[in-house]
């Protein structure tokens, strides 16, 4: 979702500086509508929030080197622009499906904290 979020700020925000701001606000805006609503704790977003911001930030920087490398004529076009805003929520919905099978079966772990000694307890002690 970050990354997304990343790519529509680089789509609508031309100035490499107000590309990172606005990925920063995002990602305190984001993470602070989290904790309020009680779907993260403190913590958690605070060890999200560095991750979230970093894709944010990145794909927005990825849009304006695009813009750089295409015409600007081209790439700034009310029709590409509409259709790659329009492909963003498809692009959401693609990640989410694909991460699916990962959150469908947690891995199990078996964890031992006993270790095992072939000796009789005579010798032992």
């Amino acid at each position: 979702m970050p990354f997304v979020a990343g790519l529509t700020i680089g789509l609508l925000v031309n100035n490499i500086k107000h590309i990172a701001l606005s990925g920063l606000g995002g990602c305190v805006f984001a993470m602070s509508f989290l904790i309020v609503m009680g779907m993260e704790g403190i913590f958690c977003a605070l060890m999200a929030a560095p991750l979230a911001m970093a894709a944010m930030i990145v794909a927005g920087l990825l849009v304006h080197v695009a813009r750089i490398i295409f015409k600007k004529d081209e790439f700034n076009s009310c029709k590409h622009l509409s259709i790659l805003l329009l492909l963003s929520p498809l692009l959401v919905a693609a990640v989410d499906k694909a991460e699916e099978p990962w959150r469908a079966s947690p891995a199990a772990v078996t964890i031992s904290d006993s270790i095992r000694i072939v000796a009789t307890a005579d010798r032992i002690w």
